[in-house]
């Protein structure tokens, strides 16, 4: 006998089924997003160990056949514009900077080495990191902080561990105030001496995200795993108490975040107190997120041949970038490309096209401003769309005619 309803049963069953396989294969939202595999590549503190060297960690995994000294540049004072001191080494290390925290990404770290006596104690010295740094999932720590090198400064204390009168320094990503800040980057900064009351700066940060001047809490998530308990997680503040982040993501079994686009946001950071009683202000950090999504990252090296008085630079094309289910678009495919060059491996890179190159390849003999000819130089490409620019590609050397 005919049964009406099992057949309306089934029927509906069939249509649910078809409808979830046409959504694996056929939707794929406009949303770039941290997932596993591609999420971002930050910074995650440093330490202070002995007269000539300072410790570096990252959260994701860094070879150390792919990392030399010419990555990281030490300078005196505060900033960048002081005397340099050469970085001899950087070993690698396997400790950690952060106890008491599950569901972190486990890493890597480097020992960061100058000369024997090249750090003096009462004194403040600048580290700078190359933006081109890239871990095992191919993303650079430039993309997605404007190909900025990432930044911190140290004081030196003495053999009683004072950091007598010195002033500390902090350096806050993002800044403010910022604009079209990506989506997928941590919140983080670093302060030159140790922070005495951490505790309270790690209880009392929160971010607001801003809409017609009024601000609504953003929800914490306070632990690392795979349940989704806010839109951010909570803050984290490394052992030595000089570092401290938002994060958007944590080990490959952690819920991932990203903010939104197009939205204002403010970041309130309390007001800390150094452990020589000096006092920084609170900060409230006034940024906007990007309105269209970063580009795919160029993970290849480009090419370089000879072509009459010019050189010939040939790159892979930045395509589309699904996640493992090809369901949500990680990062879209460029429009349009930039060529780069500099004279150093890892610092100093000049656009050098003076409109955008739709295709590939670009000659030498169009760069603007014009290169010396004879001279090597290393060049790296980036992808463009929509305004948005993404990290560095690798590099290829040549040599102009």
């Amino acid at each position: 006998m005919f049964n009406v309803k099992k057949s309306i049963s089934r029927l509906a069953g069939l249509f649910i089924l078809i409808f979830v396989f046409a959504s694996m294969f056929f939707v794929k939202p406009a949303y770039a997003v941290n997932v596993y595999g591609h999420a971002s590549f930050q910074i995650r503190g440093y330490r202070y160990l002995n007269d000539h060297q300072v410790q570096i960690w990252f959260d994701k995994g860094v070879s150390s056949v792919t990392t030399e000294p010419g990555m990281f540049k030490v300078y005196q004072g505060t900033g960048t514009g002081g005397t340099e001191i050469p970085v001899v080494s950087v070993p690698y290390s396997d400790n950690s900077n952060i106890t008491g925290v599950t569901g972190l990404a486990p890493g890597t770290t480097y020992i960061i080495t100058t000369a024997s006596g090249a750090f003096t104690a009462g004194q403040t010295y600048t580290v700078a990191i190359t933006n081109t740094i890239m871990p095992g999932n191919g993303l650079t720590l430039g993309n997605y902080n404007f190909r900025k090198n990432p930044v911190f400064s140290f004081v030196v204390p003495d053999l009683q561990g004072s950091y007598g009168n010195t002033e500390p320094v902090a350096y806050y990503t993002p800044y403010s105030p910022n604009t079209d800040v990506p989506i997928e980057g941590n919140l983080y900064f670093s302060v030159s001496i140790p922070v005495q009351n951490y505790s309270q700066v790690v209880s009392g940060m929160k971010l607001y995200k801003v809409v017609g001047g009024v601000g609504t809490e953003v929800q914490l998530d306070s632990t690392f795993d795979g349940t989704k308990n806010g839109d951010i997680y909570a803050p984290v503040v490394t052992d030595d108490h000089t570092f401290f982040f938002m994060s958007l993501t944590g080990d490959r079994y952690s819920q991932l975040y990203n903010l939104e686009l197009n939205t204002d946001y403010k970041w309130h950071i309390p007001a800390m107190t150094t452990v020589n009683n000096k006092t920084i202000a609170a900060q409230d950090i006034l940024f906007h997120t990007q309105s269209s999504l970063i580009p795919t990252q160029i993970t290849t090296a480009p090419t370089v041949t000879t072509q009459g008085n010019a050189l010939q630079i040939t790159w892979p094309a930045s395509n589309d970038l699904y996640d493992l289910s090809h369901t949500i678009l990680v990062s879209p495919a460029a429009t349009s490309y930039n060529v780069y060059a500099s004279t150093n491996k890892y610092w100093g890179f000049t656009k050098i096209n003076p409109t955008a190159v739709t295709g590939t390849p670009f000659l030498t003999s169009n760069a603007s401003p014009s290169l010396n000819p004879g001279t090597t130089y290393y060049f790296r490409v980036t992808s463009v769309k929509d305004n948005e620019e993404a990290g560095f590609s690798p590099y290829v050397q040549g040599t102009t005619p």
